[in-house]
């Protein structure tokens, strides 16, 4: 077992076979981040979407409550 251990640094077959299961595990993990970003992008853009059709009624209801305090100090 020592043997094969201290060979592999030597061996070209070996680091070949290594670099290419690098490769694919490297590759196969993008995919997964490719995926994942996708999937993040369109929850945003609903989120932004629900954030933008609420947001006119707060926007002029805090306008509301600005506009009373004012009249409050007066």
């Amino acid at each position: 077992m020592e043997e094969i251990l201290s060979n592999i640094p030597n061996s070209t077959e070996v680091i070949g076979v290594l670099i290419i299961g690098i490769v694919l595990l490297a590759v196969s993990f993008v995919r997964k981040l490719d995926k994942l970003a996708i999937v993040t992008l369109i929850g945003m853009i609903i989120y932004a979407g629900y954030l933008y059709f609420t947001n006119e009624q707060t926007q002029e209801e805090s306008k509301e409550v600005i506009e009373n305090l004012e009249e409050g100090e007066k």
